[in-house]
């Protein structure tokens, strides 16, 4: 019932479905499905919540695959943004809607919160693997990234909205400038 609930969600864009659809395409009963949840939402809550998992399980790896094959800051800095591009790329339909469900659902809200933070941690980290290739307050630095390569590919993949826009910018184009633009920074002497 889960898988069949996350392919009408991606289908769907968001949860534009009935409980029948679930049980017909997961070929679950009605009664199956209201034993585990006691609604609609706490089912989608679920699927929201592995597929959550189940994006950070693929970020992790992906990260720690750049991790061991670079052996510079900028190979890691342009492998991970690269890999992390792709990620949420592959994935953006089910983040905007864990994004949604977030605004209105403060469990949701606590346990993205806690997933970016992770995140960004296990980030600095890396970056931290090159610190002798930093320039200035390598800790003050690292720290910032996260949140500047999150928020640029969210907003091109319009993961902050209902309503996905199309972007001008080829995303390609977009990660290279991305990276090299924290490679700079990273490597510069400006705070």
């Amino acid at each position: 019932m889960l898988a069949a609930a996350r392919e009408l969600l991606v289908e769907r864009g968001g949860d534009q479905f009935t409980l029948q659809e679930v049980s017909e395409q997961g070929k679950v009963s009605i009664g199956s499905i209201y034993h585990r949840f006691d609604s609609k939402e706490d089912l989608v809550r679920a699927v929201l919540g592995s597929a959550m998992e189940d994006i950070a399980a693929i970020e992790r790896t992906t990260f720690i695959q750049v991790l061991k094959q670079a052996d510079s800051l900028a190979a890691f800095v342009r492998g991970y943004v690269t890999s992390y591009a792709t990620v949420l790329r592959d994935n953006a339909t089910m983040m905007r809607l864990a994004m949604q469900q977030a605004s209105t659902d403060p469990d949701s809200s606590r346990s993205g919160y806690q997933r970016s933070k992770d995140s960004a941690d296990e980030l600095a980290r890396g970056i931290l693997h090159f610190e002798s290739e930093i320039v200035g307050d390598a800790n003050a630095k690292a720290n910032l990234i996260f949140p500047i390569i999150f928020a640029t590919m969210a907003r091109h993949l319009s993961l902050d909205t209902q309503d996905p826009m199309i972007q001008q910018q080829d995303l390609d184009q977009l990660v290279t400038g991305l990276a090299n633009m924290i490679i700079a920074y990273l490597t510069t002497d400006i705070a």
